[in-house]
């Protein structure tokens, strides 16, 4: 897939990336490397507002903190203002939902295609749906959702803390006092 989702992780987390590209004995790049720089550029022209000037948004599994991203097993997260950029390198289909939101979202479009995504959210979770059935390109497509401020998600893949009691599950006696 290139190396699309190595420089959304690197800019997710405020960093750069070194892409290592040297000369060849006759002094000329290598054609294998003007290849991936030229797919990396056109994958730019078409996301690179998800990519140059992004913020840091990562998650941080081990504590709660002020980080205000977390999980996306389609791809990763990016952020700038009130815009989050969702970055699918594992395309889901027509409708794909993201859970956690802490904002209120108000419109999103499809970068490659620079065409609106129909979405509805419903409580913490938002759908988008109207997506085409396949990958907008071989890497990903990257939604641009606009929220009324800063996004923010927490706790979502899976690890949301329920609402209602559970009982201990625990089949054996516990050997411990108290």
């Amino acid at each position: 897939k290139g190396h699309q989702p190595s420089l959304t992780q690197v800019a997710a987390g405020g960093g750069n990336l070194l892409l290592n590209v040297g000369m060849d004995a006759r002094g000329q790049i290598p054609k294998p490397s003007l290849d991936m720089l030229e797919g990396l550029g056109a994958w730019l022209r078409a996301n690179g507002q998800a990519i140059y000037g992004s913020e840091p948004f990562m998650f941080d599994l081990q504590r709660r903190g002020d980080h205000r991203g977390d999980f996306l097993h389609h791809g990763r997260y990016t952020a700038r203002g009130n815009t989050l950029y969702v970055h699918l390198f594992n395309w889901p289909g027509e409708t794909f939902s993201i859970g956690g939101v802490e904002r209120r979202a108000l419109a999103c479009r499809l970068l490659e295609t620079d065409g609106p995504v129909k979405l509805t959210q419903h409580n913490q979770r938002v759908t988008f749906t109207g997506l085409p059935p396949s990958s907008p390109s071989p890497v990903g497509g990257v939604l641009a959702v606009a929220f009324d401020g800063p996004p923010s998600l927490y706790l979502t893949a899976g690890t949301r803390t329920p609402e209602a009691q559970h009982p201990r599950y625990d089949p054996c006696p516990s050997d411990l006092p108290g």
